[in-house]
C-alpha cells in the first residue's frame, strides 16, 4: 500500500521557463547563454551551485567571468531566478487534496538562490511556508548531491524510509507509464491522477499510449476503465461519485465492472424515453429484457473481453421494481429513475 508520495519540484509543482533565464543572461552580455550551458552540465558553474560545491558568492564571481561588463549581484540573481515562473493554483489544490492520506516528500535539484526565491513566491501566493507541505524537503544544495541521476533517469530515494511504500510523482505524460504501471500505486491515487490529467487537457490517447509497453496489463485495463467513466459521466460527476462513497470501495467496483457506462446520461435518457410513456403500466420481464437489450446493443455495451453485455435480472432490478400481482414477473419503471439523471448532471 502506498503511504508516501515523493515529488519533484521544477515542472511538477513549480512552472519553469528556462528561456527566461537564457534571455536575461543574454541581455547582460553572455552571448553563449543557451539551454545546454545552463542545464545538463553544459557549464559547471550551475551544477556546482546545485550540489553545494560553490556558494552564492563563488557562483556570482564565476558568472562575471563570462560577462563583458560590470554587473551587480542583484542583476545576476534576477537573471538566474527568471526561470521561476509560478506555482499553478490547480496543481497545489490537487496536491493538498491528497495530503490527508499520504506523507509528502520533496526531492529536487536546486540551489540556494532558487530556494530563497521560490519560497517567497509560494508564501506570497498561498500564505504559508512551502516546506510545510512536506514531511521533509531534500534540496541538492543541502544534500550535496544531485537528486536526479541523469545516467539512470531515476531519483535517488535512499533518503526516504519505507521505499517500497513510496512512489515518485510527476504530472508530465512521460511519467504516466512509470506511475500507473507500478502495482503498488494506490488505486485511489490513480483515479484522482487520471481525473487531473484529463482536466488539464492531456488526451486519453496520450495516457494510454504511455502504457502500451507496460506488461502489467491489469493496470492498463483499470486506467482505461477510469478514462471511459470520466468521458461518460464527466469530471464533476466522477469526482462527486468518489466523494460520496469510500473511494477504495468505489475504485474496486469501478475496476471490476466495465459496465459503468450503463449509467451514462445517454443510456439513462434512452431508458426513460423507452419506458416512461406509460410509467404505471406493468411490463412483463421478457419484454423489458428485449427492449433493454436493444438499448445496450445500440450503445455497444460490452464487457472488457469485448463480449456484448447481456441484460440480467439484477440489471432489470436496478431500473425497475416488481409489483405484487398475479404475475410476479411484471415490473414498472422505478419512479425515482429520473433523479438518477439529475444526480449525474449535478455540478457538471
Amino acid at each position: 500500500m502506498i503511504e508516501n508520495i515523493l515529488f519533484d519540484l521544477g515542472g511538477v509543482l513549480l512552472t519553469i521557463d528556462m528561456k527566461k533565464t537564457i534571455e536575461a543572461f543574454t541581455r547582460l552580455g553572455w552571448q553563449e547563454a543557451s539551454m545546454h550551458s545552463i542545464s545538463n552540465g553544459g557549464y559547471p558553474v550551475f551544477e556546482n551551485l546545485e550540489t553545494g560545491k560553490d556558494d552564492v558568492v563563488q557562483f556570482r564571481n564565476n558568472i562575471r567571468k563570462v560577462l563583458p561588463g560590470k554587473v551587480s549581484d542583484e542583476d545576476i540573481d534576477q537573471a538566474w531566478n527568471a526561470m521561476l515562473v509560478d506555482f499553478p493554483t490547480d496543481i497545489l489544490k490537487y496536491v493538498e487534496s491528497l495530503k490527508p492520506r499520504f506523507k509528502f516528500y520533496l526531492l529536487s535539484n536546486t540551489n540556494e538562490l532558487h530556494v530563497k526565491r521560490f519560497t517567497e513566491i509560494f508564501r506570497a501566493k498561498f500564505g504559508y511556508n512551502f516546506d510545510n507541505l512536506f514531511v521533509k524537503a531534500y534540496y541538492s544544495n543541502e544534500t550535496l548531491k544531485h537528486a536526479y541521476e541523469q545516467e539512470t533517469g531515476y531519483f535517488d530515494i535512499t533518503y526516504i524510509d519505507e521505499i517500497d511504500r513510496t512512489f515518485n510523482f510527476d504530472f508530465s505524460p512521460k511519467d504516466i507509464a512509470k506511475r500507473y504501471s507500478n502495482p503498488k500505486t494506490a488505486q485511489n491515487v490513480i483515479i484522482q491522477d487520471i481525473i487531473y490529467q484529463l482536466d488539464r487537457g492531456i488526451s486519453s490517447e496520450t495516457i494510454l499510449s504511455a502504457l502500451k509497453d507496460v506488461k502489467y496489463s491489469e493496470r492498463y485495463d483499470q486506467v482505461q476503465t477510469v478514462i471511459e467513466a470520466y468521458q461518460l459521466l464527466g469530471p464533476a460527476n466522477l469526482k462527486t461519485t468518489f466523494k460520496a462513497i469510500d473511494i477504495k470501495l468505489q475504485a474496486a467496483k469501478l475496476f471490476k465492472v466495465s459496465e459503468l457506462k450503463r449509467f451514462s446520461p445517454e443510456v439513462i435518457l434512452e431508458i426513460i424515453a423507452e419506458f416512461t410513456p406509460l410509467p404505471m403500466k406493468l411490463i412483463p420481464k421478457t419484454n423489458i429484457n428485449e427492449r433493454l437489450q436493444k438499448i445496450y446493443d445500440k450503445y455497444n455495451l460490452v464487457k472488457k473481453s469485448g463480449i456484448p453485455l447481456a441484460v440480467t435480472q439484477l440489471m432489470i432490478l436496478e431500473y425497475f421494481e416488481g409489483k405484487n400481482n398475479k404475475d410476479d414477473r411484471t415490473y414498472t419503471l422505478i419512479s425515482i429513475l429520473p433523479n438518477i439523471l439529475s444526480k449525474l448532471q449535478t455540478n457538471s
